[in-house]
């Protein structure tokens, strides 16, 4: 019984065999509860039938022999003594019942005076002719009705476990399909709400792991790009110094360095980006004083922003918030430092926060630089994603990537704007108090 079908199947019969054995031990109590109250009325008849045979016995003589009842109907034996235990009348043959015991005669009293006594058959239900043919066809009915209601219903059930059945089936096999690597595949999202919404739930699921395939394929290729490049034009340089054709100046040593450098820049952002990703990480979540979190980061880059002829300026309240401070400032910083890069000099670079909502604040990073086209805008959080202006600047292309995943760390999200009479303006919204669940 592994399979749903021979489940609902088996559920359905089990079911029906338990309603009608409940039927018919109700039925049961109920047919022994009204015999016995069939036998009391009939009992009580037959009392009041002697009580009415005495009346008018008493002003008779006494017969030589029983005087037949004909005007008692019951099919029950009826026979009636006289205060001396003498059988004056019976239903039955007028020689039956006599020279035997009468020591269990019922006695009639009219008028608390003794009249006589009476004995009865048996006043069973099933005694009766008629009532006998009423329970013949009461158990008929059951019998036939109980075998009609098993058969209907396990045809009920076959009918809606296969209508339950194929619909799971799609999605097992669907499933099984998304597991072979074919996640182009789309399961029907049909049948019930909850195997529907199973459906969608996977195909949802298919959709971001062709997704992540392909991001993760583009990455590969631009890591295996932004790597290439830097160790080719590394060996090109050493070669040439190898062969004599560069002299190993301390100015192309340099250059070398610098290529070194980024090289190691992008591993090391590789690894962050890998560690923020973790599921195993934890955040290390306490209360941060926002304004001198703020004034930090304004003293950290006061020379570079002074060496590009560049004005930082922060406002906002004083404001306490929660959250992982080292990885929030490298989330700002990030942001805070393309800012730097990528400014026209005798510019503003402008700081702002502040709380939005009771429980919600924001930090935006504001410049004045060249203007993002909107394709930028989409892109501008994608890995190793860098605009034209940025190609030719130091950097991974991760660092946007990395406060994206901070942000999102922390329950909040990340928006860039970018117009030429504003400026590009970078907006993280995050809860104030933030907690990991």
């Amino acid at each position: 019984m592994k399979t749903l079908f021979a489940r609902i199947v088996l559920s359905f019969t089990l079911t029906l065999v338990m309603l009608v054995s409940v039927l018919g031990t109700v039925l049961f109590i109920g047919y022994h509860r009204s015999t016995a109250i069939w036998s009391e009325s009939r009992i009580g008849a037959i009392q009041a039938y002697a009580e009415e045979f005495f009346l008018d016995f008493a002003g008779l003589q006494r017969p030589s022999e029983p005087i037949p009842v004909e005007n008692f109907t019951m099919d029950v034996p009826l026979f009636l003594y006289d205060i001396n235990r003498v059988l004056v009348a019976t239903n039955r043959g007028t020689s039956r019942h006599r020279g035997q015991g009468t020591e269990n005669l019922e006695p009639v009293y009219i008028d608390s005076r003794l009249a006589g006594y009476y004995a009865a058959g048996t006043t069973q239900f099933r005694n009766d002719a008629s009532n006998v043919a009423f329970l013949n066809t009461l158990v008929s009915a059951l019998v036939f009705g109980s075998i009609a209601a098993l058969l209907i219903g396990i045809g009920a059930g076959i009918f809606l476990s296969r209508s339950l059945v194929k619909p799971a089936n799609l999605v097992s096999e669907g499933i099984d399909t998304f597991a072979r690597g074919n996640l182009a595949h789309r399961i029907p999202e049909t049948g019930t709400r909850e195997i529907a919404r199973i459906a969608q739930a996977a195909n949802i699921m298919a959709q971001r792991l062709s997704r992540e395939r392909e991001i993760r394929s583009q990455w590969a290729q631009d890591i295996t790009h932004d790597l290439r490049t830097p160790v080719a034009s590394i060996k090109v340089r050493l070669e040439a110094f190898l062969d004599g054709v560069f002299e190993p100046t301390s100015e192309r040593i340099k250059s070398v360095q610098e290529e070194l450098g980024r090289m190691e820049d992008l591993i090391a952002d590789l690894e962050e980006l890998t560690r923020l990703e973790t599921p195993e990480l934890v955040l290390d979540i306490q209360p941060i004083d926002l304004a001198s979190f703020m004034d930090s980061l304004e003293k950290r880059f006061a020379s570079q922003s002074q060496a590009r002829n560049l004005t930082i300026q922060c406002s906002g309240p004083k404001l306490l918030i929660h959250g992982d401070e080292p990885l929030l400032y490298r989330a700002v910083s990030n942001l805070v430092s393309n800012a730097v890069s990528y400014s026209f000099t005798h510019t503003v670079i402008a700081i702002q926060w502040g709380q939005t909502s009771p429980k919600e604040y924001q930090i935006s990073v504001s410049n004045t630089g060249p203007v993002l086209t909107e394709e930028q805008q989409e892109k501008i959080f994608t890995r190793l994603y860098r605009t034209d202006n940025g190609r030719t600047s130091p950097g991974s292309g991760l660092g946007l990537t990395i406060t994206q995943q901070i942000v999102t760390l922390h329950g909040g999200t990340i928006t860039v704007k970018s117009s030429s009479s504003a400026g590009t303006v970078f907006s993280l919204t995050l809860p104030v108090h933030f907690s990991v669940s």
